[in-house]
């Protein structure tokens, strides 16, 4: 019997080892020893043993065969369509940059009202001040910030034998332009038919003016650590839900230049330079869920949406310095930091190529990305009410609107 579990042995190692074109000889010469060691002296029950190993033999050569043909056996036309589907397999760590050309826009970024024409006479007439007043009928003028490019890096970690994966992103982005109006010439005439020219920031200057410039600077840094978890539905579906903690640091910085005519009817100007700036500095959580559907042959559509909050500081700060024609600098120095809480929303979509290498997976995409956030942008506005002294009209107020981004991602993702 003991000989009997050594035919056994040999018999059933190739069905668990790789199978390959030395596999059978070694197998014939492992048996050979075994098995006719002792050949002359073997009694009935030996040559019974002998003639079961001889068999269990020919049927560990038939399934190595077998198994040798399944190995080199061509894949079928689904398994080449669907074998570079995303995510891959056996694949633990997650790189990715990305390129961004995003465009930033809020609603309150104008500088100035622009009047190609002057109102009928009869909607004129001077207060005590000699301040003329109209409808304000005219074009805002505002800073309109042009597409800039921006990045984003991942550093991911799939766990092995398992769906989950925990991936860290930085996203970082910068825009800034500018825009001006020169407008010195104007007249300040009631009767003037020359186009008319008002700031809406100033805060000493006269409500005509005859210069107007803005720039606009916008910095954009997010960063997260989500948990995710991949869920195939089929070979052409895959869903990950995630979540996790978020950091966001954000700010604009805005600034603003009038030269502005004084009344009654002179060349004498005021000169306003005025800064504006918010930043926020804040912490919370996204969630969110991500789709990819395989098409064939390495081709794939992708899809995630995300919303999220954050709750920290926000500052705000205004500083202005008018220089009149005559008399001293006046000086306005605005400033507070409160708690703050802004939500953020975001949908990406595009499509992607990937493939599937010895040893690595590498994915190259491009999509169209849009990120809203809630409430962020504030300023100091002081637009002159339609029927009012512009004077005492010119309050300031602090309006709020949102912040989005849009534009197109491209990146690369290697799985090694």
């Amino acid at each position: 019997m003991k000989k009997f579990s050594f035919f056994f042995l040999c018999a059933l190692s190739p069905v668990f080892l790789h199978a390959d074109d030395e596999f059978e000889e070694d197998f014939e010469d492992c048996v050979d020893s075994l098995a006719f060691e002792e050949y002359d002296e073997v009694d009935e029950e030996d040559s019974r043993e002998e003639d079961l190993a001889f068999r269990i033999k020919e049927s560990a050569l038939q399934a190595a065969n077998d198994a040798m043909q399944d190995h080199n056996m061509p894949l079928s036309k689904e398994e080449i369509i669907y074998r570079d589907c995303w995510p891959p397999q056996d694949r633990h760590w997650i790189i990715e940059g990305e390129f961004l050309w995003w465009k930033v826009g809020n609603k309150y970024m104008d500088y100035a009202i622009y009047q190609d024409s002057i109102p009928p006479y009869n909607q004129w007439f001077s207060n005590s001040l000699g301040d003329a007043v109209s409808d304000f009928l005219g074009e805002f003028k505002k800073v309109d910030l042009d597409y800039s490019p921006g990045f984003r890096l991942n550093l991911g970690y799939v766990f092995p034998s398992t769906p989950w994966i925990v991936n860290g992103q930085y996203t970082a982005y910068h825009a800034s332009d500018s825009s001006k109006i020169d407008k010195l010439d104007l007249g300040y005439a009631i009767l003037s038919v020359q186009p008319q020219l008002y700031a809406t920031r100033e805060r000493y200057a006269s409500f005509s003016t005859g210069f107007a410039e803005s720039h606009i600077s916008f910095d954009y840094n997010v960063a997260n650590i989500t948990f995710q978890r991949s869920i195939e539905l089929g070979k052409k579906f895959t869903i990950t839900p995630f979540f996790g903690p978020q950091g966001a640091w954000i700010q604009q910085k805005q600034k603003f230049h009038f030269i502005s005519p004084t009344p009654p009817y002179t060349t004498l100007a005021l000169d306003t330079l005025e800064n504006e700036r918010w930043a926020l500095s804040a912490g919370g959580i996204l969630t969110g869920i991500k789709l990819d559907c395989c098409l064939a042959y390495g081709f794939s559509l992708y899809s995630s949406t995300q919303v999220g909050g954050v709750y920290g500081n926000y500052k705000r700060k205004v500083l202005a310095r008018t220089l009149p024609p005559l008399g001293p600098e006046q000086f306005s120095n605005l400033k507070d930091t409160l708690k703050f809480s802004t939500f953020n929303f975001a949908v990406q979509t595009g499509a992607s190529w990937n493939r599937n290498f010895n040893g690595y997976a590498l994915r190259v995409f491009a999509g169209w990305e849009f990120n809203l956030w809630t409430d962020l942008h504030s300023t100091f506005r002081s637009i002159p009410s339609g029927n009012g002294a512009p004077r005492s009209a010119h309050v300031p107020v602090i309006d709020n609107s949102d912040v989005f981004l849009q534009g197109l991602t491209l990146g690369a993702e290697l799985r090694i």
